[in-house]
């Protein structure tokens, strides 16, 4: 019985995995969506994230935004300037890159974007 019960565990754990991959696969061969300004102008991006903070919200003209990122526990403001080049968002701050977010899908209500590395995450938007 014990074995019986070992077994179910890993298998459940194993299943898991192989959805948490499907989810992401999802979006891996997905061609990407060139930004726009439109799709940032008067917005607020959230990473929907359970440790993580980010928070980048936009103005209406220039290329400034501001950003706050850290912990659930601990955050810290950023002054950041943002640019669109070849569909990407770029957004430096103190004139190094901080992020590159390729965007894979959008809806009224969200982003999902890969980052540089190839982490693919949901971002949240709301109307400023």
């Amino acid at each position: 019985m014990r074995k019986l019960i070992l077994l179910s565990i890993v298998l459940l754990i194993v299943a898991a995995l192989g959805v948490v991959r499907f989810i992401d696969s999802d979006y891996r061969g997905a061609s990407p969506i060139a930004w726009s300004f439109n799709d940032i102008r008067h917005r607020t991006l959230s990473l929907e994230d359970k440790t993580k903070v980010q928070i980048i919200g936009f103005g209406d003209s220039g290329s400034a935004c501001s950003a706050t990122i850290g912990t659930n526990e601990s955050q810290a403001g950023l002054a950041c300037e943002w640019k669109i080049s070849d569909g990407k968002l770029f957004i430096f701050y103190s004139k190094q890159l901080r992020w590159e977010l390729i965007l894979l899908a959008k809806t009224k209500k969200e982003f999902v974007v890969r980052d540089g590395a190839g982490t693919v995450s949901v971002y949240s938007q709301t109307e400023n």
